[in-house]
């Protein structure tokens, strides 16, 4: 049985995946971001910058039901160098400079 989110550490690069479509939920539920930064960009940092693989409370998301008594299993203890998140929106890569 594989967790989610998945960390994996290969010759020292961290890489995450998430399965939970967390940029169409992050959008609906978005009120504001930088001026002229892409809506993408705002959720990366905004995931990173909360700890969190889900940073929505309550989830919107009937397809994706999370138990809040687990919180603690899908805080961010290390920033990965590569993310992979699945997604309904068109594919897209960043560069986030995140210290």
């Amino acid at each position: 049985m594989i967790s989610n989110p998945q960390q994996i550490l290969a010759n020292g690069v961290s890489i995450t995946a998430l399965n939970a479509d967390i940029f169409s939920d992050m959008e609906s539920a978005m009120i504001s971001r930088s001026k002229g930064e892409s809506i993408q960009n705002s959720i990366v940092q905004s995931i990173l910058e909360q700890r969190s693989w889900y940073p929505i409370f309550p989830s919107p998301s009937a397809d994706f039901p999370i138990d809040y008594k687990y919180e603690e299993h899908f805080s961010i203890q290390e920033i990965p160098d590569i993310l992979l998140v699945s997604s309904s929106q068109a594919c897209f890569a960043y560069v986030i400079n995140h210290g």
